[in-house]
């Protein structure tokens, strides 16, 4: 649902912090139109302030409504964290006039149990940022492969493609040291997906 929103994220995204101990997910809606979605989350131990904590959609619209979204949590205090790439919210939070906290996602806990599934799962998301070179990237038995301006380049293992596929393309580390430029390029055009956090150990 982070990839390609369908009718289905308006099913999900409320479940995901249902009302209760840990917070609560809201539809947000335009004329009778849902437009956007979020999750607006406690703290560790309940502490204040509340934590906006996933956002789908319009993000003005979110941001709209926020103060709503507060009152029904009994508080007038938020915190939230995105990733560099999400422009659409640091302005619309600025404009509001919240500075959030930029975070870089840390991928190294994630273990992939099936990376034909992921590539397939990431395909729209591959599409809308690589258009025809979307095919450049492709599933190995335990990684990925990237073709890009003439170079070939199979990850060398299973933790060196998580951190490629999901993390920020500065911090390969040095079990990519030998990406090629024109690969490592192609890469920073799409990844790291921009979300907040992945909150997955096993996709």
């Amino acid at each position: 649902m982070r990839f390609d929103w369908t009718e289905d994220w308006l099913r999900t995204v409320p479940l995901a912090l249902c009302s209760g101990e840990m917070g609560r997910g809201w539809i947000v809606r335009r004329g009778g139109e849902a437009v956007a979605a979020a999750c607006l989350g406690a703290t560790a131990y309940g502490e204040q302030p509340m934590s906006l904590s996933d956002w789908f959609g319009d993000r003005r619209a979110v941001v709209a409504s926020l103060s709503r979204m507060l009152d029904a949590a009994g508080t007038a205090q938020v915190s939230c964290r995105l990733v560099l790439q999400d422009a659409a919210m640091m302005e619309a939070l600025r404009g509001a006039g919240i500075e959030p906290e930029r975070k870089t996602p840390w991928a190294w806990p994630i273990k992939v149990l099936d990376f034909d599934g992921l590539i397939a799962a990431l395909g729209p998301h591959l599409r809308r940022t690589l258009a025809d070179q979307a095919g450049a990237i492709t599933a190995t038995a335990d990684g990925v492969r990237v073709r890009a301006g003439g170079c070939d380049f199979t990850s060398p293992d299973e933790a060196a493609a998580v951190q490629m596929l999901l993390a920020m393309p500065d911090s390969y580390g040095p079990a990519l040291a030998d990406c090629p430029e024109p690969v490592q390029a192609l890469m920073a055009r799409a990844f790291p997906i921009p979300m907040r956090h992945y909150g997955l150990n096993y996709i």
